[in-house]
């Protein structure tokens, strides 16, 4: 007879698919690590077009060429007539070769073959993957739904034809699972088949909204998805453990269902899945026991209690009476709530009246302890009730039915903890092959009229914030957000930005263009990104929680400053060279120095020869005598060469406000079409590297990076000017190229060995576990300053929750960081690093920079610069200005 709860199994496991869901999450967020298993990536790059790797050699070389006379062969769709046409150009040998190999591939790619897609689509394809989440079909026992939302960009190969842009929407596809016994050596193995299906209509993609794309675009998407699925996931075939009971399901609603047969029949009739239809989950997983089943655990219990006697003496008037009590029944009723252990007893004496029905009733109930995982088998004396017998005899039966009900319980407790143990055992153990950070714990005890349900939680592995993650194309002309991803979760828009000069005649008064791209994660560079100070990146979307929810999420700006365009023959190492990053839009009377955000090498990834431009530097002297109209009358001689002006201006300049510094420096004018940099020489190293002891003095540095003229002493304009004619040569068109570490987000931090400024030695390696801020300054600037202040304010508010911070000092005087520690109260670990080897490890070419490292490890932000936002974020389709803003979080 089927249980109300169970059905006709002795007990039903029900896991909530908002959970399921949470733990595929996890699985996504697994996909940065290369030595964790399982895994589901965040993006793919795979080939498209290519030979079926399933095929063996010979087939797999036929049907690549094949494919490449398709277009050629006038033959309909028919595929014996392609075939025949095939054959009827060769020798006769080969002709029959030809046409087996046609039939064979036939045979094994019957589906494709007559697609109305061009079969030589071929290129490579990268995608963006979400995190996979699943959907059962009502009542469903062996299909299950997978969705997956995908972004992808596909890169033809030569005289190959696009496909429909842009490829973004949702992926849907149902396949079948399920158990299949095989037996051989060793006795009955357990197999769980996975397959892709056949059925087209089981693989949809629906594009995302106001993509643009027509039906036909949509198909010749779908057939392309339909083929890379069938062509790059072979059918599984995993052996389940050998004590893995739960080898079927069912669909319930929002659950899983996974019955289990404890007792013989193990196997059951497929049919009896329809037996399974109580809905009964309360957390993130139930399982019910049926009461059937629990009484058979129960029943040593009872047997215990069966050989229940006593005998006592009762005192009447004259005499005295000796009683014998002995046990007819015992049975267990069960209630919402509780359960009723009844007994039934009789008392016999010799001259005395007989009791032959007495009722011992005691209520039962099950807890648990949710931290130790223990259930306790609880019976109160105030829960026992005798009926059946005189009140003053009560007492006397009262106290050994007491004795013997706390001696029989307890082997009952233990009973049912070792039951109960093994479920969760069973429900670990598939947990672990999915998700090594999950593990299911009881939290509650169901009692019901048909059985018990045990309620629990699946904790799971924290989540990672987003990763934000951008570079330049190889051709140079866009930036792709390929590997920008969020842990457990979906990007559904990007948000760019960077600051546009207003005109070089001034560096200070750019605006912010923000604009928003929901379909692509390729941005195409505008036409002002050459003058660009920087350009950043946000993405929006929707993260799943441990819990398995949804939830908005945004991941935090992160910037690129362009590597200076400057290639000179020195390493990037050897006298950095700092010139200052601007905020855009720099208020007229603004203190300069307090509108940066950082300070880059101007030797960063330096690459003679590799497009750069012609470089004129000059020393102003501290009168500051309007040295840019000079320069601007001097290179209107000359214009349409491209070349960098960089200006070295006195220490102090930048305390000074913009109105009052560009009233000194003067205008280049409108004529001027190159790059002007501006810079303090904060460490005396641009002095050192030009041997500069006279101001003004002038240098040129050519395309290749080879000094080749300088004039000390005066500012000259005749003589720059002929200097110009003389060595200016045009060089390669010059782009904007990111200032980028050797480090990038989604990879390891190198386990560098530290030492900081109180002799306590540190080790990356040793920090993992816990999330670490590791930040590069330099004490002489600013935002340096700034930033450490920032952190520090971090750390106060985190408490215990803070993440360990470690900032690394690029200063060679040992006592600075003494008195950066002291004057701004620093509570972290300053780290010296004088020769910059610390530095050089990571790739950092710009103070500060702050990289946010994960507790495995794992680096998932880099912040160059100090920390700034450009503005509020942009809600509405179009790209617009916003004004610009600092902030500290």
């Amino acid at each position: 007879m089927s249980n109300n709860l169970t059905g006709d199994y002795d007990a039903v496991l029900l896991v909530s698919v908002t959970k399921i869901n949470g733990i595929l999450a996890t699985l996504h967020q697994n996909g940065a690590d290369p030595d964790a298993s399982p895994v589901f990536p965040h993006s793919e790059k795979t080939r498209l077009g290519d030979p079926p790797k399933l095929l063996h050699p010979p087939l797999s070389d036929y049907a690549g060429w094949f494919n490449e006379l398709l277009p050629a062969i006038d033959g309909g769709g028919d595929p014996g007539t392609q075939g025949q046409k095939l054959s009827d150009k060769a020798p006769p040998g080969a002709a029959r070769i030809l046409l087996q190999a046609y039939n064979d591939l036939q045979a094994a790619r019957a589906d494709e073959i007559v697609r109305p897609v061009p079969l030589n689509c071929r290129g490579t394809v990268e995608v963006q993957l979400s995190a996979p989440s699943i959907a059962l079909p009502p009542g469903s026992t062996s299909e299950v739904t997978i969705y997956v939302n995908v972004r992808a960009r596909f890169l033809p190969d030569p005289n190959t034809p696009a496909l429909p842009e842009p490829i973004h929407g949702l992926v849907a596809a149902t396949y079948s699972a399920k158990t299949q016994y095989v037996y051989g050596y060793g006795g009955r193995k357990t197999i769980l088949q996975v397959e892709v299906p056949a059925d087209d209509s089981k693989i949809q993609f629906t594009s995302a909204a106001n993509t643009g794309l027509g039906p036909p675009d949509l198909q010749q998407i779908a057939i392309q998805i339909r083929k890379a699925l069938r062509e790059g996931f072979e059918p599984i075939n995993v052996e389940l453990p050998a004590d893995f009971r739960f080898s079927q399901f069912k669909g319930l609603g929002n659950a899983l269902a996974l019955p289990l047969r404890l007792v013989p029949p193990l196997d059951l009739p497929a049919s009896a899945l329809g037996t399974v239809t109580n809905n009964f989950l309360n957390a993130d997983f139930s399982i019910a026991i049926s009461r059937d089943y629990f009484q058979t655990q129960f029943q040593p219990t009872i047997d215990n209690l069966m050989q229940f006697t006593q005998s006592f003496d009762v005192g009447y008037s004259i005499f005295t009476v000796t009683y014998h009590v002995s046990i007819k029944s015992v049975n267990l009723e069960w209630h919402d709530g509780y359960l009723d252990l009844v007994v039934k007893a009789k008392a016999t004496a010799s001259y005395a009246p007989d009791f032959d029905d007495i009722t011992v009733r005691q209520r039962l109930t099950i807890t648990v302890d949710s931290l130790f995982q223990f259930f306790f088998l609880r019976a109160s004396d105030d829960d026992l009730s005798i009926s059946g017998i005189w009140d003053f005899i009560k007492g006397r039966v009262r106290s050994g039915i007491i004795s013997a009900r706390d001696n029989a319980l307890p082997p009952a407790q233990v009973q049912i903890n070792n039951e109960l143990t093994k479920n969760r055992t069973q429900i670990n153990g598939g947990l672990s092959a999915i998700d090594d950070s999950a593990s299911a714990r009881f939290s509650a005890v169901r009692i019901t009229p048909d059985g018990l349900i045990l309620d629990g939680a699946i904790p799971s592995k924290f989540r990672g914030p987003p990763v934000v993650a951008f570079e330049e194309t190889k051709d140079g002309t866009a930036f792709t957000a390929f590997e920008s991803w969020i842990p457990g979760g979906r990007i559904d828009r990007f948000e760019w930005s960077w600051v546009k000069q207003a005109h070089l005649e001034t560096i200070w008064g750019g605006e912010v263009v923000t604009a928003l791209e929901d379909h692509r994660f390729l941005f195409p560079k505008p036409p002002q990104i050459s003058n660009a100070s920087q350009i950043c990146l946000r993405i929006h979307g929707i993260q799943v929680n441990q819990q398995g929810f949804a939830i908005e999420i945004a991941g935090g700006t992160a910037c690129a400053i362009p590597t200076p365009v400057v290639a000179w023959e020195m390493p990037s190492w050897s006298d950095p060279m700092p010139t200052p990053v601007w905020l855009p839009a720099v208020a007229l009377d603004a203190v300069l120095e307090e509108q940066t955000i950082g300070h880059a090498n101007v030797l960063a990834h330096a690459r003679p020869g590799e497009a750069a431009a012609n470089s004129v530097v000059h020393f102003a002297d501290p009168k500051m005598d309007q040295p840019l109209e000079k320069f601007g009358k001097v290179l209107a001689r000359r214009p349409g060469v491209p070349l960098v002006l960089i200006v070295v201006l006195p220490p102090k300049t930048f305390a000074g406000r913009r109105r009052e510094v560009e009233a000194k420096l003067g205008s280049l004018g409108k004529e001027f079409n190159g790059h002007l940099i501006l810079t303090e020489d904060y460490t005396g190293s641009w002095a050192r590297t030009f041997d500069a002891k006279q101001v003004p003095s002038t240098y040129l540095m050519n395309t290749k990076g080879e000094f080749v003229w300088k004039q000390e002493g005066t500012f000259g304009a005749d003589a720059i000017a002929a200097a110009l004619e003389k060595y200016l040569t045009v060089p390669r068109a010059i782009r904007f190229r990111r200032l980028s570490l050797t480090t990038q987000p989604g990879e390891r931090a190198p386990n560098t060995s530290l030492t900081d400024d109180t002799g306590l030695r540190l080790s990356l390696r040793k920090l993992r576990g816990q999330p670490i801020l590791l930040n590069f300054f330099q004490a002489w600037s600013p935002p340096s300053i700034r930033e450490l202040q920032r952190l520090q304010i971090l750390q106060d508010k985190g408490g215990e929750n803070a993440p360990v911070i470690v900032a690394v000092s690029g200063d060679p005087k040992a006592d600075v960081l003494t008195d950066v520690r002291r004057k701004y109260k620093l509570g972290f670990a300053l780290v010296p690093d004088p020769n910059g080897s610390v530095a050089r490890s990571f790739g950092v070419h710009c103070w500060p920079t702050t990289l946010s490292i994960a507790v495995d490890g794992r680096i998932n932000g880099i912040q160059v610069g100090e920390q700034h936002d450009h503005g509020p974020v942009v809600k509405g389709p179009a790209a617009s200005p916003t004004a610009p803003a600092r902030h500290a979080s």
